[in-house]
């Protein structure tokens, strides 16, 4: 089944534009704008669930900028599945996913916080929670079966990228002003024992790890 619409306002018109199974409850004011497609057009098992409810006036899209708002969240491919949940009030979400057997899940419940996550490729998994008064997170991975989990705590914002296969790490950043990105380039990585963390008042740690 394929249908087209033009956008989505709670209290207006109801608005997606998708292929494939989407589902989406939205608290007052809230925007979403989708492209879900298979290839060559078809239904490729993909699945997005997305819940606003506990919000108002947050948008799902595939960009933050103004400008760009209406540019759709995208989930292109075979047997991908994504889950966006958004509490609070005015958190933005960009999602962009393409590949097969992708699975992500982005958490936002900080009022006017905002979640980015990024995947393309073949059995990437990864989980991005922005928790409440967190600035926002990040998550971009690029390979095949790589799996990330970030975590952003109260005034921090994160980031975790991840180009490669096989690439395995988590990463919690939490502090008043933190600012922090983990960034993994190569294949087979992963943190010994558990992953980085880390804790801050106002400063800015970058982290990256590559192979020789």
């Amino acid at each position: 089944m394929f249908y087209i619409q033009r956008f989505l306002r709670t209290g207006l018109s109801a608005s997606v534009l998708c292929l494939g199974a989407v589902a989406a409850q939205a608290g007052d004011g809230n925007q979403i704008y989708i492209l879900q497609q298979g290839p060559l057009g078809l239904d490729g098992g993909n699945t997005l669930n997305v819940d606003q409810s506990a919000a108002s006036g947050s948008t799902v899209a595939g960009d933050f900028d103004p400008a760009g708002r209406t540019t759709p969240a995208l989930q292109s491919g075979i047997d991908n599945s994504g889950q966006i949940i958004i509490s609070g009030e005015d958190g933005q979400v960009a999602f962009l996913q393409q590949g097969i057997s992708n699975t992500a899940n982005v958490t936002l419940s900080s009022a006017l916080g905002l979640a980015f996550l990024q995947q393309d490729g073949i059995g990437n998994a990864a989980t991005l929670t922005v928790d409440p008064l967190g600035v926002g997170g990040t998550i971009q991975q690029i390979g095949n079966r790589n799996l990330a989990d970030l975590t952003v705590g109260a005034g921090a914002q994160g980031s975790l990228i991840q180009k490669g296969d096989n690439n395995q790490f988590g990463f919690t950043v939490s502090g008043s002003g933190a600012s922090a990105s983990y960034t993994a380039i190569g294949n087979n990585m992963a943190p010994a024992g558990t992953g980085p963390m880390v804790i801050s008042n106002g400063a800015s740690v970058t982290i990256t790890q590559t192979q020789f």
